[in-house]
């Protein structure tokens, strides 16, 4: 997919995408209280009107005026590889309509999104054999069962000749960071938000990893999560809303299904910035209906999403914890081969990848 570009004063290529006004809130004005975070996130220049000279085609619609503006991910890279991961397991805002819920939540439902936390949503592989990129696209990620997983991440370090298994203990000590860091995010829901995971795929370079959190036009806060569910509860507008109301509601979240994950090699035990041992995270539910006096076109908030915000996103987190672990089995099984190949082992029982196939549900 192309991107719209501009080329800056200082001959820096920043890229544009529309100015949706919740994401814009998000940079402008979420960001400043979540400090930690910003390192996982790319540069925010503000928002700028698109160039005068791009193509009709790049714009997404007549009446975008103004366009976010942020850092070019791939800059500096020789050979960029990207992996695009769509993360948590609900996609949809609080503000969705009613048939875009029940899309959205099928979607997961149907995908590793639902008992994984993330899905595939494209890849861009450097094969050096051909000097020539590789593509997959968001219904090849749609296809993966949780079973498939780690082979399509396999496929993501793969350059043609061999799987950059160097590439993975760079990218997990990246998404052990960015775990850190949400354990501690806990006024903020991530919905629909996505991961880029991009690494150098000219061996002759540097080794380099970049891991960054993008797309936030349906992140929430909990004061805004706090003021709807009180107008939704309550039947009231919002120039009645009860300010009052704890947003935590002290109530125990019903109707949450739990997705456990096998355990994977730890490779990586020695990493300090590992968090808490890894646990089966709640799997979001289709809100069953309407809540009488809700804002016309809104879809009633299910009652663990209403009254329960303690803690952090745990479906993003979910999908993080997934995602390393699926990385682990890769790289695990790729030293397996080559110990195999070198005489080492003579069994091929180390190899896991059919571990996750109990993933599934």
């Amino acid at each position: 997919m192309c991107l719209l570009t501009r080329d800056t004063s200082m001959g820096q290529v920043q890229v544009l995408k529309p100015a949706v006004p919740r994401e814009v809130k998000f940079y402008e004005d979420e960001l400043p209280k979540l400090e930690a975070l910003r390192p996982y996130l790319p540069v925010y220049h503000g928002t700028v009107e698109a160039p005068k000279d791009a193509p009709p085609e790049m714009l997404k619609d007549i009446h975008d005026t103004r366009y976010i503006a942020m850092d070019n991910l791939t800059h500096g890279y020789s050979k960029p590889c990207v992996l695009d991961l769509k993360m948590g397991t609900r996609q949809h805002g609080h503000d969705a309509a009613p048939k875009k819920v029940a899309t959205m939540t099928a979607k997961c439902k149907a995908t590793t999104s639902g008992c994984m936390g993330f899905r595939l949503c494209g890849m861009k592989v450097y094969n050096m054999t051909t000097g020539n990129y590789a593509y997959r696209d968001k219904y090849f990620g749609r296809r993966i069962k949780p079973h498939e997983v780690w082979e399509a991440v396999e496929m993501f370090f793969h350059n043609g000749d061999r799987v950059r298994v160097e590439m993975i203990p760079l990218m997990l000590e990246e998404v052990f960071g960015l775990l850190e860091v949400l354990q501690i995010c806990d006024r903020h829901r991530f919905f629909s938000t996505s991961l880029l995971l991009i690494y150098e795929g000219d061996a002759t370079k540097e080794h380099r990893v970049t891991v960054k959190l993008i797309d936030f036009a349906r992140t929430m806060s909990l004061e805004e999560n706090s003021s709807r569910s009180s107008r939704a509860n309550n039947g009231t507008s919002g120039l009645e809303e009860n300010s009052s109301r704890d947003p935590a509601g002290g109530h125990t979240p019903g109707g949450c299904e739990a997705a456990a994950l096998p355990e994977a090699p730890s490779i990586n035990q020695g990493n300090k910035r590992e968090p808490e041992a890894r646990a089966a995270m709640p799997v979001d539910t289709l809100p069953s209906g309407h809540t009488g006096g809700q804002e016309e076109g809104t879809v009633a908030m299910p009652r663990d999403e209403r009254e329960d915000w303690i803690g952090p996103d745990q479906g993003l987190i979910r999908g993080l914890r997934s995602i390393a672990e699926v990385m682990e089995v890769a790289m695990f099984n790729c030293q397996a081969r080559e110990a195999r190949s070198a005489g080492l082992l003579k069994s091929s029982s180390l190899d896991l990848g059919v571990g996750l196939e109990d993933a599934e549900t």
